[in-house]
């Protein structure tokens, strides 16, 4: 699980929740967030943002109902 530390800069997946893909909205909206930066954005339905817990939290609020906001899980091989 991933701790949120106030303040703190995070990656996490912003999506467009799936039965509303298609209908106009894109997941670039996660941007005009205040304290969310776009990492990559060529798929309208999935962005990477770095934001911080306090950014997230208004990510959920605004865009909640049809956007899914999961902390990015990176993994490393041996």
């Amino acid at each position: 699980m991933v701790r949120e530390t106030s303040g703190q800069i995070m990656r996490f997946v912003v999506a467009i929740k799936r039965g509303l893909r298609g209908q106009g909205v894109e997941a670039t909206r996660a941007g005009q967030v205040p304290g969310v930066t776009l990492v990559g954005d060529a798929n309208p339905d999935r962005v990477i943002v770095d934001a911080t817990d306090e950014a997230v939290t208004e990510l959920r609020r605004r865009f909640g109902a049809f956007m899914h906001v999961e902390p990015m899980i990176g993994h490393s091989t041996l």
